[in-house]
């Protein structure tokens, strides 16, 4: 499975990537974009995510420009996570598509809402089903 998250925070996608366990990450495909350009070339080159976390801010954009691409493409949707440090902002993203949403916090060396909800492959293909059928 291939699960991407855009932040332009180093720390950020350093900590999201630690928060998954080996199991997970030994069958998939972890990815991360420091701006949405980055993201959108990945679009177009086509290759496609089957779970993007989003940030809303982003340098020169925000997540709402990630969901509202992702969400116009004519490729399957992927199961979108708002995934910001404040909730007014989750809330935008669920609003403008996003199908839920996992808290993160700065300063942390591992995001406690990823390693609560993504403990092995199965819990990660049960979510995917529960949201996009």
């Amino acid at each position: 499975m291939n699960i991407w998250f855009v932040d332009d925070r180093a720390s950020n996608r350093a900590a999201w990537r630690a928060s998954f366990p080996e199991a997970i990450r030994k069958v998939s495909a972890l990815r991360t974009f420091e701006s949405v350009p980055d993201i959108f070339a990945a679009f177009d080159a086509g290759d496609w995510p089957d779970v993007l976390f989003v940030d809303f801010f982003l340098k020169d954009f925000t997540g709402l420009d990630v969901v509202e691409r992702v969400l116009a493409d004519a490729r399957s949707t992927p199961l979108l996570i708002a995934h910001s440090t404040l909730s007014p902002a989750n809330a935008q993203l669920l609003a403008a598509g996003a199908h839920l949403t996992l808290e993160k916090r700065r300063n942390m060396p591992r995001t406690q809402s990823i390693v609560d909800t993504f403990r092995t492959p199965a819990d990660l293909e049960r979510l995917v089903r529960q949201h996009l059928g």
